[in-house]
């Protein structure tokens, strides 16, 4: 995929014509090409050259897109950082990558922090400002790459360490190819995307499908305000590329307003997992199922479930479907020796209801997954065991996660595979007495977690947070999951916190951290 050949194809056809709508800013295909064009000359004065790797942190969704194109046009090669991220995630990227230059449009943000490994403050570039602060008597990079990696992506794990993702160009076609003529109308497609242009899902899905299709993109700060809702309808929005806590906003929306939105054609979902009764409640608002997409950060698109107004679906999904492999992938599920375990068959997944996992626990595995293209793999990722996920010359990988494929060969996502827990060989999905322990409204945050356990093989434990004044104790709580909860449900080891659970800039529970704060309280209880 040609994202700057695109540009100037486009630009040359539809010139004039609005390309991104930033909050009412409306920038053309001509503003696009000639002033990210004008940056990337910048760049290459400053000194980095084709294949230099760098940072790039924007805190506008208009300059990371004008940046952004600059590297492509110039050849240079961003890591693309969460202006999100605190000072302790971004040290990380840092002393990962070992980036010499962050390429921002702020500056200040990074004048008093972010030094390399050895203490010397990082370089800073802010095109069109003409701020260039070198630290390094021009030394402005420590790697180049030429092995077709065109940008990278950071992700993280479970436990919140962090893992920057090479993306190539022949992985990035290929997914163009398969991928963005499904997501777009027969007449007049029309984007809106509430996710930053620099997160995976925004820029993958929302801004490649629009410069692949030559759609306008109306690109909006999240939010839930009537005036977010009302400029979908005015504005005929054909596709949506957002999160599941937006979708739920629509659907209430929709139904106290009577607004029909019927140009909407589709609602993509990514990022995180449906709520529960979110796809019913969807289903029963618009008549036609939520788009869920599997994969795009860390090994690109891997499976896409295509809800579309002119499907001809007469239920609901369940149970997080992220549908079928694209074309010339694969997905497996495998049992714990590595078999392939079977589909459910068409009259238990007839009466599957949501959340329901237990009537399939045979039929639930570890995801495997087959790229026909691969991305590029990791980028100085110093982890033999993560590495070791990966086989068949980086093509085939083991994730971590868990689920089952329905009878038409759909893959229905659970959870984590950490999610899962065997007690006494038993499999018990610890994200479902999560689910209950949130639903019951007594806890500020919950999370639900293995233990080693010396008679069973593993134990469930449940972590949540109260209220300061709170006089919850773990014999009631272990009662109120007895009322509800099968018995190897009921979680054996308690801990009632009062500090909120650390999280990631992306919202990710850190659990490494909560671990340890679990272990404190332990302590501080035998002390007592």
């Amino acid at each position: 995929m040609d994202i700057c050949g695109l540009l100037e194809k486009y630009g040359s056809q539809k010139g004039p014509a609005v390309f991104i709508d930033y909050n009412g800013l409306k920038i053309t295909y001509t503003d696009i090409i000639s002033r990210s064009y004008r940056v990337s000359r910048e760049l290459e004065h400053a000194g980095l050259k084709r294949g230099a790797v760098c940072a790039l942190v924007c805190y506008n969704n208009i300059n990371f897109i004008l940046y952004f194109a600059a590297c492509l046009k110039a050849g240079i090669i961003p890591i693309i950082i969460n202006p999100k991220y605190g000072n302790d995630e971004l040290q990380s990227l840092i002393d990962i990558s070992e980036v010499k230059t962050i390429i921002t449009d702020n500056a200040f943000a990074f004048s008093e922090s972010s030094p390399m490994a050895d203490g010397r403050k990082i370089n800073i570039i802010t095109p069109g400002l003409e701020t260039i602060l070198t630290q390094n008597g021009g030394c402005l990079y420590s790697d180049s790459l030429n092995d077709g990696t065109l940008f990278m992506l950071v992700t993280s794990a479970s436990g919140g360490r962090p893992k920057i993702v090479k993306k190539n160009a022949a992985a990035l076609s290929y997914q163009a190819e398969k991928l963005y003529p499904r997501i777009m109308s027969v007449n007049d497609t029309r984007y809106m995307a509430n996710v930053p242009a620099s997160h995976s899902y925004g820029l993958e899905f929302a801004l490649f499908g629009s410069i692949y299709n030559g759609a306008p993109l109306y690109l909006r700060d999240f939010g839930f305000s009537s005036d977010v809702m009302d400029e979908i309808a005015f504005n005929e929005i054909t596709h949506i590329f957002t999160i599941p806590p937006f979708i739920l906003n629509l659907v209430n929306y929709k139904l106290s307003s009577g607004i029909g939105f019927d140009r909407l054609e589709m609602v993509v979902s990514a990022g995180m997992p449906l709520m529960s009764g979110l796809s019913e409640k969807f289903f029963g608002a618009f008549n036609f199922n939520i788009a869920s997409v599997y994969g795009i950060t860390e090994v690109g698109c891997v499976s896409f479930n295509l809800g579309r107004r002119s499907s001809a679906e007469n239920r609901a999904t369940i149970n997080n479907d992220v549908g079928f492999a694209l074309e010339g992938n694969a997905i497996t599920v495998i049992d714990d020796a590595g078999a392939a375990v079977r589909a459910v068959t068409r009259d238990v997944h007839g009466r599957l209801k949501e959340g329901d996992s237990d009537s399939i626990r045979e039929n639930i595995g570890r995801v495997i997954i087959r790229k026909k293209i691969p991305d590029g793999g990791y980028y100085k990722f110093n982890c033999p065991e993560g590495e070791a996920k990966w086989r068949l010359g980086g093509t085939e990988l083991e994730t971590d996660d868990s689920g089952y494929i329905d009878p038409s060969g759909a893959l229905h996502l659970l959870a984590r595979s950490s999610a899962f827990v065997n007690i006494g060989g038993v499999k018990v999905n610890s994200s479902d007495v999560e689910a209950f322990l949130r639903s019951t409204g007594l806890f500020k945050d919950v999370l639900v977690f293995g233990r080693k356990d010396a008679l069973l093989g593993e134990k469930l434990a449940a972590a949540m947070v109260v209220d300061e004044g709170s006089n919850a104790n773990e014999d009631e709580i272990r009662g109120l999951c007895a009322k509800k909860l099968p018995p190897v449900k009921v979680p054996r080891d308690i801990y009632i916190l009062k500090s909120p659970f650390p999280r990631t800039s992306t919202g990710k529970i850190r659990f490494d951290k909560v671990l340890k704060m679990v272990e404190e309280t332990k302590d501080s209880q035998a002390a007592e």
